[in-house]
């Protein structure tokens, strides 16, 4: 009796406390088009209080009779409100915000399938807007994932920090999603760049680390997606882009081989899309023609791309349908090595006579390619959202006897539960079926890949945690079953309303790709690569830690962003020079192997590295807004530098303590004998710099890039690639390798946009892959209108 006396008053306590309380209901909106603002910062009296939620609604309890309310987003100006608690305990206010012209992309999706803004994310998220990909006329995607701080894209290979070097035929560690669709092929597992709607883009978002519990196999190393955009309500697209571009004469006139038509490429985009009612279109057509430099290598492509939905509610709640769909046909030429480093500089392998056709380091592939994405999204009222995505994928030679036809179909579900006004549980599954016929007449194999995962999101106030698991199961027919589970965890602390610490820690892997094991090109092509049926997933984590200062200036808004980060990886697959006999020769004594079966045995082949490491530092500063009502500047620079060490190479680097006092001598020396430990096609600094502003119409942008020297490479390739040792062996030659574009524009009121790029201004011979020379100074006019 006594307790139950004691309960009751502590419950009287509680309810006489509240009726004392006041209670303030907030609700925040865009003036502009009356939609609820979600995840804008709530702080009264100068203290951080809490964040709205979906609808854009705050509830807050106080004892206080007056409140300055300061309420933050980072698309929206600033509002501040007084509010009083005069004759009433309750209040509503509505707050509407005005949005700011021209603004960062804030909010991601990538990092952890929800919307959630960039500065509470526990990963490090870079942005890249539709704009700058336009202004700077990137024709194919990996021009402008390129400009991103950290990332390198290597004849079509994406790496994160040094995540991955250039190895020919290795699968990406990247994992390329497409609209919430991973969209890598089924026999390499790489991306088709030129493949991507890159005229429909949005915006681009890279994730700096493991992306694999989230979206599977592929995201070892991190993910980039690519977002396509949707007509606003009322707001129809159109826009036209076309172009025309020229290529100089070389710097020495002797390494010039074109002698009737220069060099060049152009093509032309346009985008159309509406939305009417409760149906949405949009459409998007490329075509593009180039002339290669690099004699052998001209390229044609045609792509149409298509997407549409239908929406019970224009609020995104009920059933959404929508289809997206992309066909392109290309003619296209993968370079392998040039015909030596002087007069053939820009010849490929066995190219030089005036009378050929075509050349051994040049590979003409006609290609044909396209993918149907039906899905299905239904959100209820309470906001639980069910999505249903399905994705047919198919790539195909057609220029061969027996052509590469690969197919790969994934069927994609998640659920996404919001548990508390806080919380979020997200879980679902997904299964993979692909098959590949390879063109060496290895013969048909499929593959399947069936994964469940599941996280858990928290935000409230200044903390933003985030959980995950995933369980994986691989099968490639002719080769053992693999069974992965993978984890992650991360935080974010706001320190006050401008400045967020991370940190952050998650597992990867990779399951290696159909070429990786049975590719076969031994007296096939000049290159012999072996087939390895015992190789291994490539399996790793990742560390980091960051912290992200918000600055403005006026409307001109700046991210400073620092971060250490830490990888290591187990069987990570490196393509190695060696000699791999066939099993009949391993009872056979190797002086007794006739020379000529030892050399028809040399080679490469994808191996696995058992112990890999990598450390590093980043700082990327990034900006977008007008620093006066006429100058709009908007910036993307950062410095990289990292360490990757194949610790097989030297046993001590396992030591964490003796890796890191090797990697704080590495900043500032090239003697460090570290450095012949490194792992081979990597580049330890990294420095990148794009500047544009635009003053009434007028437009001038200048973008750097600088990459240090290849650090290792196979020796082989110095022994017997023709002009490889004469050039690094050049007079004054360092392997530091940079470049400079610079582009100037003018917007008319009416007429649309022109501007003139000119790349590799200072016309360097220069290459970011060995013996593979980049394009001498080119120029580009551009002219893009929108309707």
């Amino acid at each position: 009796m006594k307790q139950l006396l004691i309960l009751t008053f502590l419950s009287l306590c509680s309810f006489l406390t509240t009726l004392a309380q006041n209670t303030l209901h907030i609700r925040v909106f865009s003036s502009l088009s009356g939609e609820p603002v979600s995840m804008a910062d709530i702080t009264i009296n100068g203290r951080l209080a809490g964040m709205t939620d979906d609808k854009g609604q705050y509830i807050y309890h106080t004892p206080e009779k007056s409140l300055l309310l300061s309420v933050d987003h980072i698309s929206f100006k600033n509002r501040r409100v007084r509010v009083s608690f005069q004759t009433t305990s309750v209040q509503y206010i509505s707050i509407p915000l005005e949005q700011l012209i021209e603004n960062l992309p804030d909010v991601t999706i990538t990092a952890t399938r929800a919307r959630k803004p960039i500065t509470r994310e526990v990963v490090q998220v870079d942005l890249l807007p539709k704009e700058l990909i336009f202004n700077v006329n990137s024709t194919r995607l990996y021009d402008a994932v390129d400009k991103v701080p950290g990332v390198t894209v290597i004849d079509g290979q994406m790496s994160i920090r040094n995540g991955s070097g250039f190895a020919y035929g290795i699968g990406s560690r990247v994992l390329v999603i497409v609209d919430g669709m991973p969209l890598l092929t089924a026999d390499r597992g790489d991306m088709r760049w030129n493949f991507a709607p890159i005229e429909m883009v949005e915006n681009l978002e890279v994730v700096k680390g493991p992306a694999s519990v989230l979206y599977g196999a592929g995201g070892l190393n991190g993910a980039l997606h690519i977002k396509t955009l949707w007509p606003e309500k009322e707001k129809p697209i159109a826009r036209i882009q076309t172009f025309y571009n020229l290529v100089d004469n070389p710097r020495d006139p002797g390494k010039k081989w074109w002698w009737t038509q220069r060099p060049g490429e152009w093509g032309i985009s346009a985008t159309a899309g509406e939305s009417s009612g409760p149906l949405d279109y949009v459409v998007g057509i490329n075509q593009l023609t180039t002339r290669g430099f690099i004699r052998f290598t001209d390229q044609t492509q045609s792509r149409l791309t298509f997407k549409t939905r239908y929406r019970t509610r224009p609020d995104g709640r009920g059933l959404t349908l929508q289809w997206n769909s992309s066909i392109m046909g290309s003619d296209e030429a993968d370079f392998l090595a040039w015909h030596d480093a002087d007069s053939n500089f820009y010849v490929p392998l066995n190219g030089a006579d005036p009378a050929a056709t075509s050349a051994d380091g040049a590979t003409r592939i006609v290609r044909q390619q396209w993918h149907i994405t039906p899905e299905a999204i239904y959100q209820t009222r309470s906001g639980i959202r069910h999505r249903l995505a399905t994705r047919w994928y198919r790539l195909q030679f057609k220029n061969y006897r027996d052509n590469l036809k690969t197919n790969l179909f994934n069927l994609d579900y998640s659920l996404d539960i919001p548990i508390t006004l806080y919380t979020r549980f997200t879980t679902g599954f997904n299964y993979q079926y692909f098959d590949v016929f390879e063109i060496y007449n290895i013969g048909n194999h499929t593959g399947r890949n069936a994964s469940t995962f599941a996280q858990i999101d928290y935000l409230r106030g200044r903390w933003a945690l985030n959980t995950g698991f995933r369980y994986e199961y691989f099968s490639i027919s002719g080769i053992e079953s693999r069974r992965i589970p993978v984890f992650r965890a991360g935080a974010n602390y706001q320190v006050d309303p401008t400045l967020f610490v991370r940190a952050n820690f998650g597992q990867g892997f990779r399951f290696p790709t159909f070429t990786e094991i049975f590719i076969s090109t031994a007296g096939r092509e000049a290159v012999p690569i072996f087939p390895n049926l015992n190789l291994r997933p490539e399996y790793g984590w990742n560390a980091e830690i960051g912290l992200k200062k918000q600055l403005t200036i006026n409307t001109w808004r700046h991210y400073f962003d620092f971060s250490l980060f830490w990888l290591d990886y187990r069987d990570l697959v490196e393509i190695t020079f060696g000699l791999y006999l066939p099993p009949r020769w391993d009872t056979v004594p190797p002086n007794q192997i006739p020379l000529d079966t030892i050399v028809s045995y040399l080679g490469f082949q994808a191996q696995n590295v058992a112990f890999a490491r990598n450390a590093g530092l980043e700082l990327s500063w990034t900006s977008e807004g007008h620093l006066t009502d006429q100058l709009f500047i908007r910036t993307l620079a950062g410095y990289t530098y990292s360490l990757p060490v194949d610790v097989n190479l030297d046993s001590t680097l396992r030591n964490p303590f003796r890796y890191f006092s090797r990697f704080a001598t590495s900043l500032y020396t090239n003697e460090n004998p570290l450095l012949n430990a490194m792992l081979k096609y990597r580049n330890r600094h990294l420095i990148k710099l794009d500047l544009e502003a635009t003053w009434r119409g007028l437009l001038l942008g200048i973008d750097y890039r600088y990459l240090s020297k290849v650090e290792r490479i196979d020796e082989v390739f110095r022994t017997f690639l023709p002009g490889y040792a004469d050039q690094i062996n050049k007079p004054g030659y360092t392997g530091n390798e940079y470049f400079i574009n610079l582009r100037i524009g003018y917007r008319t009121p009416r007429h649309g946009q022109f501007t003139f790029i000119v790349n590799n201004l200072t016309n360097r011979e220069y290459m970011i892959r060995f013996v593979r020379p980049e394009a001498p100074r080119n120029f580009t006019l551009q002219y893009r209108i929108e309707f």
